[in-house]
């Protein structure tokens, strides 16, 4: 029961004992009265139970006393009841009884809970919003939604958060204490001019499994292409050729999987597009095959003869026989690579030939060259190669519009790679800012879009709690929550995603944002649903008038008596008549008046809250959390008393990133070197201090990342260093197309390496004493060349390897793992701005077009590589296990190995 009703218990309970007592008097007066006595001056409350203690037992007297007493009861007693019956009962208003809340319902509605969303403050308790439910602040801007209820909550709510961070103050404010507690604090500004932002690539989220991989790329052609417009026919088409080209994309490991590949491979690479994308279909899914015919055997016939004789396997007398018969296929279903060399020797012979080259489909892959494409890229890509060049146009231009964005530079660096995971929000504690410029909004609207939207849906497979690792809540802070535009799985999911642990804090204007018109907002329809799932809803003092009105209607209203008096005209005297009457609990017009320093709580279930608005730079519990991360910020008056940092002092501190956690700067001439495929090959410099494993042109993404500390056994330890040399030796053996014929290892050259090889197991198992100068000596020779290894896990670069001394001749034993170092050669492709020349100084071959169209996705960050790891080097007389000594650990931002490990075995500890 409420309040009100107990109140009213209590009254009637002692009504009840007052009756009581009146009836005990009132039967001792009618028991005179019923004996024919006057009673006055003779009763009193004593009078009744006097006699019936004497006049108990005699029937007749005992009668009379119980209907003395009964007489009075019946009308005290039922006029007490029938008046508790009316008090009891709800009485309800004509117009509604709608006041604020006070502190007892406040309390009964949970807003004194230790954990949960700061909504308010009351008096000198902060409200606090628990549970799994959305909140909505609707206040106009500079009204103070920043300092009273974005940084407040940074800087209290302890599980994951991602923010729209419109100016960055609240990255600049907030990270730093948020890092110090344990949180990884990213900062995304992909048009940060000076670089500093981390990375997030919306295609890295893309399946590698084929069998989901095409929902996962259609999931983000419906946030690029909604078709929602006028002309929603181009917005499919468009949609399509993005399934192409970004299934082209994923099953092309060359190329870096990125949206800024994807407006190059749009471009056509200097053909058409419609070219380029034919191409592509042609020279993965078929292979050429050409008949060679036989026209003439010309002049030199007897040369002609000889070239017959090798091609067909025949001897003289058939070939001879064979030229009588001319024409006839000398040569049927060569390779196309072979068909120049063979029309190259016709034509040497004077001889006349036709050659008559055909595609034909892949139907078994050989394992050579990059596997074909799959059905569903080729079928799409058809699609779109098959349409009427009228139309081509359009579909470009659709499809181009949204991805123009990714010309810039700067932004498709900043959108190559991703440096934090959108799937782990719930599953360890992260702080993502989104600082968007506030001049670049409607620039940004895609891939802010793109961002929440797999935010959500990548957090949709698994409910919180489900599983053990599924453990913490994300507070999606949506400052400027139109900024985006509509988000399309918000406005599906919004009314289940709590249970997954999404909580929104959707921060608007006004109404009117979000009834704006698909794409901008959520119509009207949608608009009231969202609104309507947001169970705490806070209104700051409102300035557009229809925003005055919708709040004083939500508030409602209550009844109060008017007295109404007339008078008669000609005649003395009036009257007067008093009616209900009903009236807002805020009128439209109070509302506009109300204090900035106050704000009203619409919460459901509970009457409306009117309470006090949070400053964080005027309450110690957040600024003693920013004094944390900056002691200046602890500040005293000439008294030596505490006393509040100035506006100046604040904006000076986290002005000068103070409060705010390190932000690592993008190398945009390493993104360059990348994109444009310029590599050169290692050199004995960049290794001498250690090597940034970003600029290393290898695959790094099949070695395992180790935690720092991790202890792992032998076995484990021996697979990854294998898989570690396996990338070095997959980025260093180029082809001989690579490195032209004269570098190519001949048979020669391998037998004589082999034989110097025995020669020197022979002299080693004789006990030569010059073993060693001859073992130096030859180690001093780096070998003419390196044989090509297998199909390799990246792009063919022109490369030259670089040779590597041998170990030495007795390495010290090792721990962990018997042989880390290989004997063969190792050598890398180091990424650089501008080479013309290796190190050497000799002239590099220029890339031809298929190997500018090669390039490399960003490499995983490896500085989680285990610092224990120590390094034996070859000069090393003596070699000691030296416990403290570990390899210091790398830096976070530039993860460093001394790759001096390739020369020499390690020992592990």
């Amino acid at each position: 029961m409420s309040g009100e009703k107990w109140a009213k218990l209590v009254f009637v309970l002692l009504v009840l004992v007052a009756g009581t007592a009146g009836v005990v008097y009132m039967g001792g007066v009618m028991f005179y009265l019923l004996g024919k006595a006057n009673p006055i001056g003779k009763t009193d409350f004593g009078t009744w139970w006097l006699y019936w203690s004497y006049y108990k037992d005699n029937p007749p007297v005992a009668k009379r006393l119980l209907l003395a007493l009964v007489i009075p009861a019946v009308p005290i007693y039922g006029a007490i009841i029938a008046a508790t019956i009316a008090a009891m009962r709800d009485q309800r208003k004509l117009y509604g009884d709608s006041r604020f809340a006070n502190e007892g319902e406040i309390a009964a509605a949970g807003l004194f809970a230790p954990k949960g969303i700061i909504v308010g403050k009351w008096k000198k308790r902060f409200l606090l919003f628990p549970g799994l439910q959305f909140v909505l602040l609707s206040a106009p801007t500079r009204s103070g939604k920043g300092v009273g209820i974005v940084i407040p909550n940074l800087l209290s709510w302890e599980d994951s958060v991602v923010v729209l961070d419109v100016k960055q103050e609240n990255f600049l404010i907030t990270s730093g204490w948020r890092a110090r507690y344990g949180h990884a604090c990213y900062l995304f500004n992909p048009f940060a001019e000076d670089g500093r932002t981390h990375r997030y690539n919306p295609l890295g989220y893309i399946s590698d499994d084929p069998r989901l991989r095409v929902g996962d790329i259609l999931d983000l052609g419906y946030a690029i292409y909604p078709g929602d417009g006028k002309e929603p026919f181009f917005d499919d088409t468009a949609r399509n050729l993005f399934l192409g080209l970004v299934l082209y994309l994923c099953e092309t490991p060359e190329l870096p999987r990125t949206f800024g590949e994807l407006l190059r491979q749009a471009s056509g690479k200097g053909k058409s597009a419609k070219d380029h994308i034919q191409g592509i279909i042609t020279s993965r899914n078929y292979r050429e095959f050409g008949d060679i015919m036989l026209n003439s055997a010309g002049e030199e016939q007897a040369q002609t003869v000889k070239v017959i004789m090798d091609l067909k396997r025949v001897d003289k007398a058939e070939a001879e026989a064979l030229c009588d018969e001319i024409p006839f296929a000398v040569a049927e279903n060569v390779p196309a690579a072979d068909i120049e060399a063979i029309e190259e020797q016709l034509k040497d012979c004077g001889a006349e030939y036709e050659t008559e080259r055909r595609l034909e489909p892949i139907v078994q892959w050989d394992g050579v060259g990059l596997p074909p494409l799959s059905s569903e890229c080729v079928d799409a890509l058809n699609r779109f190669v098959t349409t009427s060049d009228n139309t081509l146009s359009s579909i470009m231009s659709t499809f181009n519009a949204p991805l123009t964005l990714w010309a810039s530079p700067i932004f498709d660096a900043a959108t190559a790679a991703n440096d934090f995971d959108l799937r782990e929000v719930r599953r360890k504690r992260m702080s993502i800012y989104i600082g968007i410029p506030a001049a670049k909004l409607d620039s940004a609207r895609l891939i802010m879009n793109m961002l929440f939207s797999q935010l959500v849906k990548l957090n949709l497979d698994v409910q919180l709690n489900a599983t053990p690792d599924v453990k913490y809540h994300c507070m999606m802070l949506m400052d400027e929550f139109t900024a985006p535009g509509r988000i399309g799985i918000i406005a599906k999911s919004n009314a289940y995603m709590a249970s997954y642990g999404l909580r929104l804090v959707t921060i608007i204007q006004s109404a009117g944002q979000l009834e704006a018109d698909i794409p901008m907002g959520y119509g009207r329809d949608l608009a009231r649903t969202l609104v309507t799932n947001h169970a705490c809803q806070i209104f700051y003092t409102p300035r557009e008038q229809r925003d005055a009105n919708d709040y004083s209607e939500a508030l409602g209203y209550y009844t109060f008596k008017s007295t109404g008096r007339s008078r008669h005209l000609g005649r003395s005297g009036g009257s007067e008549s008093e009616s209900d009457q009903k009236r807002p609990l805020m009128m439209p017009q109070e509302l506009k008046e109300m204090s900035q320093r106050e704000q009203i709580i619409n919460l459901e279930n509970t009457k409306a809250i009117k309470c006090t608005k949070i400053r964080y730079y005027e309450d110690y519990v957040f600024l003693d959390r920013l004094a944390e991360v900056d002691p200046s910020l602890l500040t005293r008056n000439f008294l030596g008393m505490r006393r509040k940092p100035t506006q100046r002092e604040l904006e000076r501190s986290w002005g000068s990133w103070k409060l705010a956690a390190p932000v690592p700067t993008i190398d945009f001439d390493l993104h360059d070197a990348i994109v444009q495929s310029r590599v050169r090959e290692v050199t004995p410099d960049d290794i001498a201090g250690g090597i940034d494993l970003r600029k290393l042109a290898m695959d790094t993404s099949k070695i395992r990342d180790l935690a720092a500390g991790q202890e792992l056994p032998p076995e484990q330890v021996q697979g990854i260093v294998a898989d570690f040399f396996d990338a070095l030796d997959a980025a260093s053996q180029p082809s001989a197309e690579d490195i032209g014929d004269e570098d190519a290892v001949s048979d020669e050259e391998l037998a004589r390496l082999d034989a110097e090889a025995a020669a020197e197991t022979d002299d080693d198992d004789d006990g030569d004493a010059d073993a060693d100068g001859d073992r130096a000596a030859h180690a001093a020779e780096p070998p003419a060349a390196v044989a090509a290894a297998p199909a390799a896990a990246i792009a063919p670069i022109v490369v030259k390897p670089v040779a590597q001394p041998e170990p030495p001749a007795e390495p010290a034993p090792v721990d962990a793992v018997d042989d880390l170092a290989d004997e063969g050669d190792h050598s890398e492709a180091v990424a650089e701005d501008d080479v013309d020349a290796d190190a050497e100084g000799n002239d590099v071959p220029e890339l031809d077009e298929d190997d500018e169209a090669r390039l490399y996705d960003e490499l995983p960050d490896l500085s989680d590589f285990d610092g224990d790891t120590e390094v034996v080097h070859p000069d090393d007389e003596v070699l000691e296990d030296d416990d403290a000594a570990p390899m210091p650990a790398a830096a976070p931002t530039k993860p460093i190995l001394d790759l001096s490990i390739l020369d020499s075995p390690i020992e592990r500890k």
